[in-house]
């Protein structure tokens, strides 16, 4: 690859991105009639959150997925986890029963977060194993047989974790004390710079910021659009998916007409 092409991956990645811009416009949501008078500044928040935080660039993703990876070990290390955890004794009056679950909450957040990105690895995969040129992946029609080869299975998977990585979003009493654990426990670490590497570090920095982008979507939700709201996103999802499996279809009916 000549210096300076972008690769495979970050093709897919703006194709998906400038996808994913599309489908959560404001005139796409509200094609569907449970979102027909959805709010469109909540509608816009939930673009930003998809594009800023779940999907961002291609030149920030090594740094994020590296720092969840990292910040997965900490909330799985009883000894790495037990300084974070007395960063709640100042006020345990408010958090302490809150705690296991809080905690127990960010890692399920975190993990959905990485299995909803699978989805995406696999058009990665895709691609590379198509020998797919990284300038042709812009094409709708490329990009539409990239989706449509899919398994249903990883579909089917997809949709499973974005609604539980949703459901975990919108528990916003659960999701503030978890924010604002990560949020103390950024100062312990700095103070146990022994115990903890910067990259760790950096996970729990970016772990409050997604969590903290999640708490500010959801808390700006009345409790009915809530239910609306994730409901609506999968059926987008979905939606979305069956389009691009028709117009691979009607490619492929095309192509075979002509020969």
């Amino acid at each position: 690859m000549e210096s300076g092409m972008p690769s495979v991956r970050e093709s897919v990645i703006a194709a998906y991105r400038s996808h994913l811009a599309r489908r959560y416009a404001v005139s796409n949501v509200r094609r569907f009639p449970e979102l027909s008078d959805f709010p469109s500044d909540k509608i816009d928040t939930l673009r930003n959150f998809f594009l800023d935080r779940m999907y961002p660039q291609a030149e920030d993703r090594r740094v994020l997925d590296q720092a969840f990876e990292k910040l997965g070990t900490v909330l799985r290390s009883p000894r790495k986890l037990l300084p974070l955890m007395k960063t709640a004794v100042s006020s345990i009056w408010k958090l302490g029963s809150l705690i296991p679950a809080a905690i127990k909450a960010g890692l399920a957040t975190f993990d959905g977060y990485l299995e909803i990105r699978r989805l995406e690895s696999i058009m990665v995969h895709h691609a590379e194993e198509k020998k797919l040129q990284p300038e042709t992946l812009a094409s709708e029609d490329v990009f539409a047989h990239i989706i449509a080869g899919i398994p249903q299975k990883d579909i089917d998977r997809f949709r499973r974790d974005l609604i539980r990585l949703f459901e975990s979003l919108a528990n916003v009493r659960l999701l503030e004390t978890t924010v604002e654990i990560l949020g103390n426990s950024q100062d312990v670490m700095h103070a146990n710079a022994q115990l903890y590497d910067p990259e760790e570090l950096a996970g729990v920095k970016i772990g409050y910021g997604l969590l903290t982008a999640g708490l500010d979507l959801f808390k700006i939700l009345k409790p009915e659009e809530v239910k609306t709201l994730i409901s609506g996103v999968d059926r987008i999802e979905m939606d979305w998916i069956e389009s691009m499996r028709r117009r691979a279809a009607d490619q492929a009916g095309t192509g075979a007409g002509r020969t």
